[in-house]
């Protein structure tokens, strides 16, 4: 064999002895980037093999390798996203065909909806005055009719001045007896529990806290009730019974 294919060989051999080392130091580089278990003895054999600098050049290939893992999912992320894209591009076109569809399908009846708004305000505006005109006694041919509606709100009068202040009496006693009752069922619930009411209730309580006296205290202010009721009733019964006539003689003004 010549000194040439001798070298030649040597060459190779040292070659392929340096790319096997490179990938194990790149082995060794992946696997502390990553924490796994590492032998001590055989890496520092391939640190050493590979003649790296331990101290500076291997925490700044570590580095680096943990960027690229970084790197390399950033980039899988931008496919991904770019996939995404252009689906939902595709969606948005169909979506905005179909949409488009639609609208065209429902235009006539959206334009003919507006078009009798416009009209009904249209008429309105110009009709707006016609109650008002046809309710105003001077145009109102009916004289007794109009006799008739003012005879009823005389007689409306006095009802109304009876009432106001007898419903105003009756909603205010309403108002009383409901207290008087909550406190009724206030106090028998705290006697059945061996309570004062007067070490628990307020001052106001206190002065209504025997039982018999709220007791007639409700029983009074019932009969004031049903005294008001009787006097209200018959009053309302004609207040309805005028109003109804009232409502009558407006639908007979409101007819041409």
């Amino acid at each position: 064999m010549s000194l040439t294919s001798i070298l030649e060989k040597l060459r190779s051999k040292k070659q392929e002895s340096q790319r096997t080392a490179n990938q194990r130091y790149l082995h060794l580089v992946e696997q502390l980037t990553l924490n796994q278990e590492v032998d001590q003895a055989s890496a520092e054999e391939i640190i050493s093999a590979v003649g790296v600098d331990w101290e500076t050049e291997l925490p700044k290939a570590i580095e680096t390798k943990t960027e690229r893992f970084r790197r390399h999912q950033d980039r899988q992320r931008n496919h991904q996203a770019i996939q995404d894209r252009i689906s939902a591009e595709r969606d948005l076109r169909q979506a905005q065909a179909e949409l488009n569809d639609a609208l065209q399908r429902l235009q006539p009846a959206v334009d003919n909806a507006a078009a009798r708004i416009r009209q009904a305000d249209h008429i309105c505006s110009i009709t707006a005055g016609a109650e008002d005109w046809l309710l105003s006694p001077e145009n109102v041919l009916d004289k007794e009719l109009l006799q008739r509606e003012q005879q009823i709100f005389e007689e409306l009068k006095p009802i109304n001045a009876e009432l106001a202040p007898l419903q105003a009496d009756r909603s205010h006693k309403r108002s009383s007896l409901l207290n008087a009752e909550h406190n009724l069922e206030s106090l028998r619930r705290m006697k059945s529990k061996g309570q004062s009411a007067f070490d628990s209730l307020t001052s106001f309580f206190a002065k209504d806290a025997d039982e018999q006296h709220l007791e007639n205290r409700i029983a009074d202010l019932e009969s004031q009730i049903r005294q008001l009721d009787e006097a209200i009733a018959p009053r309302e019964r004609e207040q309805s019974r005028l109003r109804t006539e009232l409502e009558k003689i407006r639908e007979e003004k409101l007819r041409p």
